[in-house]
């Protein structure tokens, strides 16, 4: 794979970043967790959609699978890692999402798709580390609440290591432009089972929220565009997972120097705080130069 590919999972590790600040502050204005999912599967169809003419597709569509599985893995992901953020504790789910970096390359191995190098699985170690660093550590006292929240994000990390193995595998041979499209238009149209769950029309959006949404969900439908080329045209869905893990780093250092224009105030954790999370994001560097190298 050329150098410059590693900027796709790079580039999207920030913009992701970006667009979690920005999702959050829309969230918090009002919008609601379930109405910014459905806004960003429709940005995510929007986005997707040119694809179809830059890459020739193969219209016999076969295998059929791929596309549907990656739209059900992918919403199923959306979900449960919702759920683990709203019925859980996020301080607990984001370390245990992050164990996709090695259930990718545990798959890959698995399948039979990519034999993964030695470093390839020590960068993996390196992110799971960094990323624990990055939240913190500790955990809650409470016993149920953590147990449900390890059950929810694992096996949201799990919907979308598969979805990535599957991207990785069939899109080549289906073509990339058909494949993405099918996937997020299976994705959206799973959104409209979430409708009930809206407090008001997804196009009714609170005073002030508007802007930091429609920014917010196409910046993360971009980023995945990104991420999804690095994963399916060049068939490298470890090595891309490994350095958008930097989307944790990325998230420490806006929140530290321009947190405060989006209404986030983590910055003003304390010094023990911010060493850990110096450290994580020290790790997820190491491990993102031992990929690049």
């Amino acid at each position: 794979m050329e150098r410059w590919v590693y900027l796709l999972p790079l580039g999207s590790s920030l913009g992701y970043a970006v667009a979690a600040l920005l999702l959050k502050r829309a969230v918090d204005a009002g919008v609601g967790p379930w109405r910014t999912c459905f806004l960003g599967n429709l940005a995510l169809f929007l986005v997707f959609l040119p694809t179809l003419f830059w890459w020739e597709p193969d219209w016999a569509w076969d295998p059929w699978w791929p596309p549907l599985a990656t739209g059900f893995l992918f919403f199923g992901g959306q979900l449960l890692t919702m759920l683990s953020m709203t019925r859980g504790d996020v301080s607990v789910a984001t370390p245990v999402l992050g164990t996709k970096v090695v259930l990718v390359a545990l798959l890959l191995v698995i399948t039979g798709f990519e034999r993964v190098d030695a470093w390839v699985w020590m960068a993996s170690g390196l992110t799971l580390a960094g990323i624990w660093l990055l939240q913190g550590g500790g955990l809650p006292q409470d016993r149920a609440r953590v147990l449900r929240t390890v059950g929810l994000a694992f096996a949201s990390a799990f919907c979308f290591s598969i979805a990535d193995v599957i991207v990785q595998r069939w899109s080549n041979p289906i073509g990339f432009g058909l494949f993405v499209l099918i996937s997020s238009s299976v994705t959206l149209g799973l959104s409209f089972f979430l409708w009930p769950l809206f407090s008001a029309p997804p196009w009714r959006l609170p005073q002030g929220a508007a802007g930091p949404m429609a920014a917010g969900a196409a910046l993360l439908a971009v980023q995945a565009m990104a991420l999804f080329i690095a994963i399916g045209v060049f068939e490298k869905a470890a090595e891309a997972n490994v350095i958008y893990s930097a989307r944790g780093m990325w998230s420490v250092a806006l929140v530290w120097v321009v947190g405060h224009w989006f209404g986030n105030e983590e910055r003003r954790a304390g010094r023990g705080v911010m060493v850990r999370r110096l450290a994580g994001s020290a790790l997820i560097v190491l491990a993102i130069v031992l990929v690049v190298a």
